[in-house]
Formats: C-alpha cells, structure tokens, sequence
C-alpha cells in the first residue's frame, strides 16, 4: 500500500513534460484557454450506498468545479462517466433512469455547466463516477507554484464543518448538523474568478484534503515555508461542537474553500475587491516564509501540520 500523492508524484515523473502550458502537478491541466480537471467518486469511499443520488453528483461536480476556481477560471463543459450497479443492494428506484437524469440535471444546472459527452456502463454492486470538466481560464492563471516570500495567506472561508458532518453521517459522532451538510457545500466560483482576473495573487489551492495537506502542495510547488498563525484562524463557527477546533479546521477535507497567497502590497486591494462585489471577507491565517513545510504558529511553539488532512491509501 503506498500513499496517493506518493503514486501521483511517480505518475508525474514516468508521464514526461507534456507540451503544455500546465499538465500533472496542479488542480487542472491547461491548454491554451482551457483548463481541464477530473474527479472520481466511488461508493464506500466517498458515499455511503444510503446517500441519495442528487447529493453524490453534487458532490461530484462540486469537487471539479471547485478545482477550475482554484485556478482563477470559469467551468463551462462536462463528461461523465457512470458505472451503474446492476443489481442494487438497496432500493432501486435509487438508479431509475429519471433519478439519474434528475440528479444529473440538477448538478450541472446549478453550477451552470452543460453535459457534453461520457460513457455509461454496469457494475457489479457499486456506484462509480468520474467527472471531467473543462472551463476557461481568465487573466491570470492561479497555480500552485507561486508563492513568494512574504506573502500573506489567505482562506476563503472558515472550514471544519464538513468533517463534522461526515461523522454525523457515518455514525462516529451525533453532532447537531445535517449528515448532507458536506454533499451540499458550494465550490468558491465567484471570488475564484475574482481572483482570476486580479494581480497580485500569487498562488491557489481549493481545500479537498485538508488546510495542512494542501497547504504542503503549495509549500512544495513554490519551494517555500508555509507558516499558519493559530491566533489568525476563524473557530467561532465550531464553538458549539465539543471537538478540538484547531485540529478540526485544518484537518477536514472536501471543504471546496480556497487557500491563496497575496503579495504584501495587493492585500488591502484584494480585500477591498472581495467586499465590494462580494460583500464578504476573506480570513489571514498566515504567510509565506523561506524554507520547507507546513507549521501551525502558537505565540512561541510551531507544530508540522504537513500531514494534517485526508489522504487515499492505495
């Protein structure tokens, strides 16, 4: 069993440089004006054969739309590719042809992306999906591999709750949340184009696995130190939950905000942007430092929270 970032950094490296402008190595591939991105789901992995089908293609779209808006781009086209269980352990108006449709039709509309192609086939007892999506890039293209010295880091919005609510729906903990809180949670499309079309943002990520794993992927592109303030980081937002709130806002995955960095003299303009077409604000929870790695910042002690987050073993 190796690690997933392990095999895709193997991939990465045996695959060659493609002769793109961004292939392997970011949240979407790019070829000229495109940007192109993939996610699977697999039942018992992402879902749990009980959640209803219009909350799985949410998800699933959720997770690549959110990967072009880390990008600084807009989603515009979708393939999918569906793997239908042929005979389902549970009730099987699940997989009635309209249900599918509708889910489908739902997910694509309310992110305003057009279904332009996949496949179909049978499985034997699961559900497998796989997503494509393609957009548009906008002025800038937001990597990860930007991030300068001295760069302040930002999170989009406060994270936490969809952990919380995954355990809600796995049973591990009664929270009081909605166990479909975390197939529900929007991807970043307006201020991921914001962001796109503004100087000054020097690096992107969307949060899929975690502020201390994704943070690593920008530490590791960028070739620099990534240092979070403890002090800086939103928790109002778990005080009534009776769990460690910093261990929770870092770790939880499939959150869709994104992480970015700012260059010192573009912080007071990104901000004032976000509030004007936005009317909302973004979180400092930290900067950019010379050196390697992931550190949580509490006044005098610094803890590695590189492997903070969720990672597939495979």
């Amino acid at each position: 069993m190796s690690l997933e970032f392990e095999l895709i950094k193997k991939i990465r490296q045996s695959s060659g440089k493609a002769d793109i402008e961004l292939s392997i190595g970011d949240d979407t591939a790019c070829i000229d004006n495109l940007l192109i991105t993939k996610d699977i789901m697999a039942e018992d992995v992402h879902f749990t054969n009980t959640t209803p089908l219009k909350n799985i293609f949410l998800k699933l779209f959720t997770a690549n739309v959110s990967d072009i808006a880390s990008m600084g781009g807009i989603a515009k086209y979708a393939l999918l590719g569906i793997s239908i269980p042929h005979t389902p352990s549970n009730n099987s108006s699940k997989y009635s042809q309209d249900n599918i449709i509708n889910s489908i039709e739902k997910a694509s509309n309310y992110y305003n992306v057009k279904l332009i192609g996949g496949d179909t086939t049978s499985s034997k007892d699961r559900l497998f999906l796989s997503l494509t999506v393609i957009g548009e890039r906008n002025k800038n293209l937001l990597k990860r591999d930007g991030a300068k010295d001295g760069d302040y880091l930002f999170l989009s919005r406060p994270t936490g709750l969809s952990r919380i609510s995954l355990e809600k729906e796995l049973a591990i903990h009664n929270f009081d949340i909605s166990a479909n809180y975390h197939y529900e949670i929007k991807a970043e499309t307006e201020l991921g184009n914001i962001l796109g079309n503004e100087d000054g943002v020097t690096s992107c990520i969307d949060i899929s696995d975690g502020i201390g794993i994704d943070s690593r992927h920008i530490s590791e592109e960028s070739h620099m130190m990534v240092e979070i303030d403890k002090n800086l980081l939103p928790l109002p937002h778990l005080n009534n939950y009776n769990v460690n709130k910093v261990e929770y806002i870092i770790s939880s995955g499939e959150e869709f905000a994104l992480l970015f960095t700012v260059a010192p003299d573009k912080v007071t303009h990104i901000h004032n942007v976000v509030r004007q077409l936005l009317n909302r604000q973004i979180y400092h929870i930290g900067s950019i430092k010379k050196g390697s790695g992931v550190f949580l910042k509490d006044n005098n002690l610094t803890t590695e929270i590189s492997n903070k987050g969720y990672e597939h073993q495979i």
